[in-house]
């Protein structure tokens, strides 16, 4: 009755070290280790069993696909699944693998979108041309400038 009065559970483990869990009122076991709950223990870990079974839902494959051509769309399912993910009707695994296709999704909007715009300015750019009456000279490709990067005053230091 010591161990109780110092609230540790009596039970020493297989390893030899004590157990360290409360022990229940009156008693000078804890849950785990009181043998006048083994059924209340048993009842416990079917029901904790039953419940990681059945966990939460994933998506079947009667679930209809859903539109993602906008960025708007993708927003719209990402703030579905972390609704989803929040009330427990889809497993947290399930919605890590759906943000991480909405992120290619976005990463890839984003470069059909810069690829749109930048076609956009090249035929701006070509029609300015023409109407300068630029049709002889030959379009930039960026091969008439040099980009290396050269230091101007660590030439001009050894000098």
């Amino acid at each position: 009755m010591k161990d109780e009065q110092n609230g540790v559970c009596q039970e020493i483990k297989p390893d030899g070290a004590q157990c360290k869990a409360r022990p229940l009122t009156g008693s000078s076991f804890c849950f785990f280790h009181e043998p006048s709950k083994a059924r209340a223990r048993l009842s416990a870990q079917r029901a904790g069993g039953i419940a990681r079974i059945r966990g939460s839902a994933e998506i079947s494959d009667g679930t209809p696909d859903r539109p993602l051509e906008t960025g708007a769309d993708g927003i719209a399912l990402l703030a579905e699944v972390v609704n989803k993910v929040l009330k427990g009707k889809l497993k947290p695994k399930v919605g890590a693998a759906i943000g991480y296709l909405l992120n290619v999704f976005f990463r890839a909007h984003a470069q059909c979108d810069l690829e749109a715009r930048l076609k956009v300015l090249e035929e701006v750019y070509e029609a300015q041309r023409s109407a300068a009456g630029y049709q002889d000279v030959p379009a930039w490709t960026g091969e008439q400038f040099d980009f290396q990067m050269k230091s101007e005053g660590a030439n001009d230091e050894k000098s």
